[in-house]
C-alpha cells in the first residue's frame, strides 16, 4: 500500500469517527463501548471535536498517572497548604501583622527598605516584627540576619 492509499484510508476512518459523531453515539478507544456523545470530552484539534476516550476512562487514566507520577509533588503542595492553616490558626497575630505590612506596602503607607538593617546587605529582605501587636513596626533583615533573629528568641 502506498502512502497516498494509506493517507485516503485514514481519512475515511476518521470521516466515519465524525459521522458517528454526528450521529449522537461514539465508541470509546479505551474500553470500545459506543457511548453518547456528551460521554466524551471536547478537545479543538479532533475532527469531531470530541476525544477519543470517554469521560469515564479519561479519569480513570488521569488518576493512574497522578498516583504514579504526580502524587508526591500534590502530597507536598497539600501538606504545605495544610501546614499553612494550622500556623495561621495557632498564630493569628502573626498572619494579622504580616497581611498589614504587605496592605501598607501596597497602599505606599509602608516602604520596604533595600538593605538589611543589621549587616546592610541587599538583596532578599524580611520584614521582622519584634511585637506583632505593633504590626507596621517593622525592621528589615536579610535572611540570614532574620533566623538568627528567630534562632535568638526561641
Amino acid at each position: 500500500m502506498d502512502r497516498t492509499q494509506h493517507s485516503a484510508d485514514w481519512y475515511k476512518s476518521r470521516k466515519a469517527d465524525r459521522h458517528i459523531a454526528m450521529s449522537g453515539e461514539m465508541m470509546c478507544k479505551k474500553c470500545s463501548m459506543v457511548k453518547d456523545v456528551t460521554e466524551f470530552g471536547t478537545h479543538p484539534n479532533m475532527l469531531n471535536g470530541r476525544r477519543t476516550t470517554c469521560k469515564q476512562c479519561r479519569s480513570k487514566e488521569t488518576l493512574d498517572w497522578f498516583n504514579n507520577h504526580g502524587g508526591k509533588e500534590f502530597r507536598t503542595i497539600e501538606k504545605k497548604r495544610k501546614y499553612k492553616e494550622q500556623q495561621r490558626a495557632a498564630h493569628p497575630e502573626k498572619h494579622k501583622a504580616r497581611n498589614d505590612v504587605m496592605n501598607a506596602i501596597r497602599k505606599g503607607i509602608l516602604v520596604a527598605k533595600e538593605s538589611c538593617e543589621r549587616c546592610g546587605s541587599t538583596g532578599l529582605l524580611h520584614g521582622h516584627h519584634p511585637d506583632y501587636k505593633k504590626t507596621l513596626d517593622v525592621e528589615w533583615l536579610c535572611v540570614p540576619c532574620h533566623t538568627k533573629e528567630h534562632t535568638i528568641e526561641e
